[in-house]
């Protein structure tokens, strides 16, 4: 059986749209495109190429696979990523596409986590996510919880942030709170309470006791999500 394996360009702050270039994705007005170009060295290109090396196919959503569609397949193959992208088995998920043409492209339109599921049953190299943001949060949805902690399992620092943004905007000016909570992310999950990842975010004030181990008083009183709606009465108090 082989891996399916994810790799994403992300800032600190979670900004993963257009890394690669400026005009790569305006969607919503964005205008930072190619901010991730300049961090790009010779140590970020050999991880990368040690990465796809062990690629047996891709897997993307619609908008990544548009984005490398539309320049790819015009690279040559002296260029070493070009002739991997090119070569090798890609399939997108998709309800719209139905005509693609970067060659070698199986577009995935039915039962997606079968299709996932008899892809990474085949023997041969990774199958590999680059980008495709919206299909990445749908993949670690259909996995579970249990899911984000296997992830840093190969790593001795499980510490984890959760953060909640609340907003106010009355058509002219907008108020924000932000909430902040530190914690660890559990070995395994635990507890009934709460929804999604609270069962493997473990809050540094909750001794040792997931979110969703806490009484939903404990939580509630102390969660980012009360911490941001805190933060947010008080910037209306002031305004």
């Amino acid at each position: 059986m082989r891996k399916l394996t994810v790799s994403e360009f992300v800032s600190l702050d979670g900004v993963m749209q257009a890394p690669g270039g400026a005009d790569e994705d305006t969607e919503d007005g964005f205008q930072h495109g190619g901010w991730q170009m300049a961090y790009f060295d010779d140590v970020a290109g050999e991880r990368i190429g040690a990465s796809m090396a062990q690629t047996g196919a891709f897997l993307f959503g619609r908008k990544t696979y548009d984005i490398f569609a539309s320049y790819w397949p015009t690279q040559p193959d002296d260029n070493p990523f070009a002739k991997i992208l090119n070569g090798l088995p890609k399939y997108v998920a998709s309800t719209t596409l139905t005509e693609p043409q970067w060659a070698k492209t199986t577009v995935l339109s039915g039962d997606v986590t079968a299709a996932i599921g008899e892809l990474k049953a085949k023997p041969g190299g990774e199958l590999q996510v680059h980008g495709s943001g919206t299909l990445v949060r749908w993949l670690l949805e259909a996995a579970g919880a249990d899911a984000i902690a296997r992830i840093l399992d190969p790593f001795p620092d499980r510490s984890a942030c959760a953060r909640c943004a609340a907003l106010v905007w009355d058509g002219e000016r907008e108020w924000l709170g932000i909430g902040e909570v530190r914690g660890v992310i559990a070995g395994a999950p635990r507890g009934k309470q709460g929804f999604g990842w609270d069962v493997v975010f473990a809050p540094e004030w909750g001794g040792g006791r997931t979110y969703a181990e806490l009484t939903p008083a404990e939580k509630n009183a102390r969660s980012h999500r009360a911490l941001a709606l805190a933060a947010l009465r008080a910037e209306l108090d002031r305004r």
